[in-house]
């Protein structure tokens, strides 16, 4: 396995224990940087800014939801920092210790023409589920217009169009090692938050609109996508 450069890009809003514990769960024996993007308040910068290494936290000056935070994200790492792969995370999860490497092995292996995205899997049990988390290559987020990787008309709830796109082209694998914990309400009723109930507004909006456009012939940049990776291919040959 090559060594990598890699940021963690993760929204958040008023969660700083919660983002702690998140990126004190990190463990990889790549080059890792953190990219906050804080949705609408500063108290993380304030505490984090300047206080912990390899962390750059970023402010949306107004409460813009998870989505715009993460594309405003990618669009200023894009811009501004030095990466090979992206990690997209949530403030309310922790990564299993060898979850990280493993999904880089498998991005590695999976999309060697460095087109490709992995979903980590939640731990549930003695099963997994699908998360939101996942590990992509540079190269394909470039592919996305202004870094508007997620759909913008979403609020909160965008990646199942953006994992839907990646399936449909055959770049998306799932890793059932590339486990994490989800802290989700539903299940860890202490969890609860602020935070949580303001998403909550925008889920049946969000689904609403998901609904409508799930079964479109094409959906979010997905002809982009399609002639990234034909020229990938074409390049490879």
């Amino acid at each position: 396995m090559a060594y990598h450069k890699i940021i963690l890009l993760c929204p958040t809003r008023n969660r700083h224990e919660k983002l702690i514990r998140m990126m004190e769960s990190v463990h990889t024996k790549h080059d890792l940087s953190f990219v906050i993007v804080e949705d609408g308040s500063e108290t993380t910068s304030k505490l984090l800014n300047g206080k912990r290494a390899k962390t750059l936290v970023l402010t949306t000056g107004d409460h813009v939801g998870s989505v715009q935070a993460r594309n405003m994200g990618i669009r200023h790492c894009l811009a501004f920092e030095e990466f090979d792969i992206m990690i997209i995370a949530t403030d309310d999860i922790v990564f299993d210790e060898n979850a990280i490497d493993r999904a880089i092995a498998s991005l590695e292996h999976m999309f060697p023409n460095r087109v490709g995205m992995v979903g980590f899997r939640i731990r549930v049990n003695n099963n997994t589920s699908n998360s939101g988390v996942v590990a992509v290559w540079r190269e394909l987020l470039e592919v996305f217009p202004e870094g508007q990787v997620y759909y913008p008309q979403y609020r909160h709830f965008a990646a199942q169009e953006l994992k839907t796109v990646m399936r449909r082209l055959g770049i998306m694998h799932e890793d059932a090692d590339a486990l994490i914990t989800h802290y989700h309400p539903r299940r860890y009723k202490e969890e609860r938050d602020k935070t949580h109930f303001e998403a909550r507004e925008h889920k049946h909006s969000d689904l609403a609109l998901w609904k409508q456009r799930k079964n479109l012939e094409c959906l979010w940049q997905q002809d982009a996508v399609a002639k990234a990776l034909q020229e990938a291919f074409k390049e490879k040959q």
